[in-house]
């Protein structure tokens, strides 16, 4: 392709030309080369890691140990067992149909948690929304007493969310993951 300024035969596969830099191509002609102020300061902005994000993904990984894994793991130690005269065998076996239900949902609720973090830690696109989600559920959960901690340890969860919340939805942590 022949460069209409300097005349210059250019190879097919190039936009702009070899000596001049002129656009050989109307595409080519479309891109200056020029970054607006703006997008320089935004990609100052996203080039480092807000410090929540570490926060936010060991509050999943936590979540997920001590909340569905640790609910099945309780249910198990606190399953009904035979009696002294290994005669109570119908308890037993209504014992485990719980710790089956029990862990049917909370251990894939506890996989899901996990790959939240994953996810998190990885920077995809709606991990975001998830640890919104996330965040919000769980300071709620909290204060309700659905979770069945004791009640000091739901306020400082319930706290602790309602920290790490104020910080995730912070401009820079937003920005980091394009939400």
């Amino acid at each position: 392709m022949r460069c209409p300024h300097c005349d210059l035969d250019n190879p097919d596969d190039r936009a702009l030309c070899m000596n001049c830099d002129s656009p050989l191509t109307a595409y080519a002609a479309q891109g200056t080369g020029e970054v607006s102020e703006a997008t320089r300061a935004k990609l100052a902005r996203i080039s480092s890691q807000p410090a929540i994000v570490p926060a936010v993904i060991t509050l999943d990984v936590l979540l997920a140990l001590f909340g569905p894994f640790a609910a099945v793991l309780g249910k198990f130690a606190a399953r009904t067992v035979t009696n002294s005269e290994g005669t109570n065998y119908a308890g037993a076996a209504f014992g485990a149909v719980g710790i089956a239900f029990t862990a049917l949902l909370m251990i894939p609720l506890g996989l899901f948690l996990l790959y939240i973090a994953w996810i998190t830690w990885a920077r995809g696109s709606w991990a975001w929304q998830a640890n919104s989600v996330v965040l919000c559920g769980t300071a709620i959960l909290s204060l309700t007493g659905f979770l069945g901690f004791a009640m000091f340890v739901r306020i400082v969860l319930a706290a602790a969310c309602a920290i790490a919340a104020y910080l995730w939805f912070q401009p820079d942590a937003r920005e980091w993951y394009g939400a």
